[in-house]
């Protein structure tokens, strides 16, 4: 698989009279790739139909999900790591801080 070029601008942050400049980068141009189209190109470079795909996929989400959300985190070789970042308002009691489970229906 080839790497495609990236194209980025870089922005000064905006600072107080204080502070030196510092820098952020953002992607400058990128496109928006719906799922019907990966579902093709994957189902044209493999035996797998589009529809093979697309319940993987929708298998994969799940167990994502799932692990995710009972606080593993969940490693894709060659995509990345993915786990849940939790965070709370600080002036909220412990006490008010509710359990939210995740699930997928199957």
């Amino acid at each position: 698989m080839s790497r495609k070029k990236v194209y980025y601008d870089i922005y000064e942050n905006p600072q107080s009279k204080q502070s030196k400049n510092s820098y952020h980068v953002r992607v400058a141009k990128s496109d928006l790739i719906d799922f019907q189209r990966i579902k093709r190109t994957i189902a044209s470079q493999c035996t797998a139909t589009e529809g093979d795909v697309s319940l993987s996929v929708d298998q994969l989400s799940c167990n994502m999900a799932n692990e995710v959300g009972s606080g593993n985190r969940f490693h894709i070789e060659g995509i990345g790591y993915f786990y849940l970042i939790i965070e709370a308002d600080r002036q909220v009691a412990p006490s008010l801080l509710i359990t939210i489970r995740y699930e997928c229906g199957q």
